[in-house]
């Protein structure tokens, strides 16, 4: 493991080691285990089984197994993140090309002129274009071609 690492066994010996404390003083019966004695006794146990066991732990960590096992989880969990991405855009996009079809053109042609200003390029721009070339009033639509660069980009790639 690297140094950027948290080592388990830097942790563990002294919470170990307090629960020990615990109960060693619990095992006492101040008569034939005194106290101190087994205050102390538990101490040292707690502190000797607490290293060991965040050693182990800390060795498990570091088997190639394990990280392999973690990097296949977080690759999961960003695929998970990409496709709820993906189809948050999607419903975007429908929900946009459902109440862009029943605005009028000069609606849509003011929505068109604030995207261009602001060089904004969204799936709500998307569906705006979409529905302004399905109407005529564009011959185009600029982000379909951007989208068909992207595409020759990649299978060139």
């Amino acid at each position: 493991m690297g140094s950027s690492k948290i080592k388990i066994a830097h942790y563990t010996w002294w919470i170990c080691g307090i629960i020990g404390l615990f109960i060693g003083l619990a095992q006492a019966d101040g008569r034939i285990n005194g106290y101190g004695i087994m205050g102390v006794a538990g101490i040292v146990n707690g502190v000797v089984f607490g290293w060991l066991i965040g050693f182990i732990i800390d060795k498990i960590k570091e088997f190639s197994p394990v990280q392999n096992m973690t990097q296949k989880i977080g690759e999961i969990k960003q695929e998970k993140e990409l496709i709820q991405q993906t189809k948050d855009s999607l419903k975007d996009y429908n929900d946009a090309k459902q109440r862009f079809q029943y605005l009028s053109n000069e609606t849509l042609l003011e929505k068109f002129q604030k995207y261009v200003s602001l060089e904004v390029s969204d799936m709500e721009r998307l569906a705006l274009e979409e529905e302004l070339v399905e109407r005529g009033v564009l011959t185009h639509s600029p982000m379909h071609e951007k989208l068909d660069k992207i595409i020759e980009h990649f299978k060139t790639q």
